[in-house]
């Protein structure tokens, strides 16, 4: 038996059972992935809301830091003042139903433009829609689902030419635990992603890099917006290595996937692009990112290192989602800006949505 040790696990060739004796002989080819004990164990119940077994320290999400901007429901001073508005902390608050209520704003592929790109010897699909300064919409696993239209959408209405990459799965199709799940499989053993490794400067980024370039070029105003999301939010912060990228949007960053202490703690990027990141701060350079404040797939540690390195150039949004949270959020809280999304006026995932096309309006306005 012969095998291919990754940095993800061990990939083993296909075996002589899978080969018939009939005439001509027939092969299988199926190749099976060993999983490391690394590996956490995992099951999809909604969307990537994965119960991950790791070592995680849930006291980090308690973290009161000044440099946070933290969303609430208007009437709600603070996040950390739930008791002063009649929740208590040791119950699990108003039921996911009574603020949850109604699904998240949806979108179809009607009106996109698709058409293939090839960047760092990568081609994925790419979907086009609007008009003004361009932003590049990564797709959160499993991929470029109705939510995540719905948010494109929403950016093209507020004057944006918006780039979708295909990065994964199927275009257009609804988010199912399988769906969610079979994803998740073969991202963790693809190369181009590097989904478990640390400083790691990944094959992707260098793709993204060359789409925003693109669009650059294509679009009104000094450069371009790149908004990643779960798997793709730290692919964002490794685009803005490129000049062009003046507005990184880094919504529950994902990878490296936190089965460890170390990868919690984890940029996302490589040592070099997040070096380089930091020197753009002096001239200018900003950075936004989203989490909610009880979500395992995104540590809080992950943010810190950020703003260890970037400093006030790091505006973070950390929406309360404890028990007994007034918006009535689920502790599974994980998609900012899509699935947790409901149109409520004073909802905090309207709030931070708002506050994510001001950040692009802000630093992709053109010229006067």
């Amino acid at each position: 038996m012969s095998v291919k040790a990754t940095t993800d696990g061990v990939v083993r060739d296909p075996s002589a059972f899978g080969t018939t004796t009939a005439s001509p002989p027939s092969h299988a080819a199926i190749t099976e992935l060993v999983v490391p004990r690394s590996i956490p164990t995992a099951r999809a119940t909604s969307g990537l809301r994965f119960v991950v077994t790791a070592s995680y320290d849930r006291g980090n999400g308690d973290r009161r830091d000044a440099s946070v901007r933290r969303m609430q429901p208007r009437g709600v001073r603070s996040p950390w003042q739930a008791e002063a508005v009649g929740h208590d902390r040791r119950r699990t608050g108003p039921s996911e139903g009574d603020v949850m209520a109604g699904s998240a704003p949806e979108g179809d592929l009607t009106g996109w433009t698709r058409t293939p790109f090839t960047g760092a010897g990568i081609t994925h699909d790419r979907y086009e829609k609007g008009t003004g300064p361009g932003v590049v919409l990564l797709p959160e696993v499993p991929g470029i689902t109705p939510p995540v239209l719905g948010l494109a959408e929403h950016l093209v209405g507020a004057g944006f030419t918006v780039a979708v990459p295909s990065l994964y799965g199927v275009p257009g199709r609804a988010e199912t635990p399988g769906y969610v799940f079979g994803t998740m499989v073969r991202l963790c053993v693809a190369a181009e992603f590097a989904a478990f490794a640390n400083d790691r400067r990944r094959p992707v980024a260098d793709f993204v890099r060359a789409l925003a370039r693109d669009l650059a070029a294509r679009t009104p105003g000094p450069g371009v917006g790149v908004i990643g999301m779960c798997f793709s939010g730290g692919f964002a912060l490794a685009a803005a290595v490129d000049d062009v990228v003046l507005a990184p949007v880094l919504s529950q960053p994902f990878v490296p996937l936190p089965v460890s202490a170390s990868r919690q703690a984890d940029a996302g990027v490589s040592a070099g692009e997040l070096d380089r990141v930091a020197e753009r701060t002096a001239d200018g350079l900003c950075v936004l990112g989203l989490r909610f404040s009880g979500d395992r797939l995104a540590p809080p540690d992950r943010f810190a290192t950020l703003r260890a390195r970037l400093g006030a150039a790091f505006e973070v949004i950390e929406i309360d989602s404890s028990p007994g949270n007034a918006a009535g959020l689920p502790r599974s809280a994980h998609s900012v800006l899509t699935r947790e999304v409901r149109d409520v006026p004073g909802h905090p995932t309207i709030a931070a949505r708002a506050r994510v096309t001001e950040f692009l309006h802000e630093r992709l306005a053109p010229p006067v």
